[in-house]
């Protein structure tokens, strides 16, 4: 997940406005969901409705991801030897709206990440910082910080993707940068199986770049 700071109570541009009715898509990943999450492990599972593209193909192992403790009991099922996963590749998926699935059967290990949900941390006169989870849709939450007039997000409207893959790639468009916005980056490292948070500053945000995309060590794997 990441925070964001925005400026509080201000003119929302107009793209935002264009882009809202231009897209009338139902927003439902922007809320926690309260049901148990009993499809947390599943095996063999069809990924034709998993990318925006919807090839077909399978993966034998395949985990949603829906708060902390999914991630933390996934750590632990990972590294037990008798689960036979132990140095398979790992994936995060998202939206899968940049994913190609190219082999009818993915030989890695497939986390969804399905965390969603948002909340204002604190605010002051001139701005909110908020905490957006890895799994909501980044339009949508852009969308959302617009219509309670927080602006600094709208020209990233209808940016496909989740929040958790926008400071990866350091999304951009209409001349502004998530990173503009982002004021850290918490993330889970499968490497001691800790949660971290990072700075803005040492998140390295370049042109479509950031840390997470090119900047740790070959061995340490992100889900963010």
């Amino acid at each position: 997940k990441f925070i964001v700071t925005l400026p509080a109570n201000t003119n929302i541009s107009t793209n935002y406005t264009q882009e809202k009715m231009q897209n009338s898509e139902k927003r439902t990943r922007i809320s926690v969901s309260k049901t148990p999450n009993t499809n947390f492990w599943q095996k063999d599972i069809n990924l034709k409705d998993k990318s925006t593209m919807h090839l077909k193909a399978t993966v034998k192992d395949f985990f949603s991801i829906k708060d902390d403790r999914d991630l933390i009991a996934f750590y632990d099922i990972y590294n037990n030897d008798a689960n036979g996963l132990k140095g398979r590749k790992i994936f995060a998926l998202g939206e899968g709206s940049n994913t190609v699935f190219v082999n009818p059967v993915i030989d890695a290990v497939i986390l969804k990440m399905d965390l969603c949900g948002y909340n204002i941390i604190r605010s002051n006169e001139d701005n909110v910082w908020v905490c957006c989870k890895s799994g909501v849709l980044f339009r949508d939450f852009v969308w959302e910080m617009c219509e309670n007039n927080y602006s600094g997000l709208e020209n990233l409207s209808g940016i496909y993707g989740t929040v958790g893959a926008a400071p990866v790639q350091n999304i951009g468009a209409y001349g502004m940068e998530v990173k503009d916005t982002i004021d850290s980056v918490r993330y889970f490292d499968m490497n001691d199986g800790k949660f971290h948070t990072i700075s803005n500053k040492d998140c390295n945000f370049g042109y479509r770049n950031s840390i997470f995309k090119n900047g740790f060590p070959n061995n340490t794997r992100f889900n963010r």
